[in-house]
């Protein structure tokens, strides 16, 4: 988990999931956007966005 600090506060950056699940064993299957939401620009905690939060869904295999 990333400190509050951070740029994106404790919001997990999605290309740092895939790589670090990667070194686990398992492999990229697809990704989707479909909870991809535009107007949230990830300046603030979860708990503090009134709306839906930006999101990202991976699906992974392990080979």
């Amino acid at each position: 988990m990333q400190p509050e600090t951070g740029v994106l506060g404790r919001r997990e950056d999605p290309v740092d999931v895939i790589l670090q699940v990667q070194r686990a064993g398992f492999v990229l299957d697809r990704a989707s956007t479909m909870f991809f939401e535009e107007s949230d620009d990830l300046s603030k905690e979860v708990g503090q966005i009134p709306n839906m939060t930006d999101r990202f869904f991976l699906v992974f295999k392990k080979p």
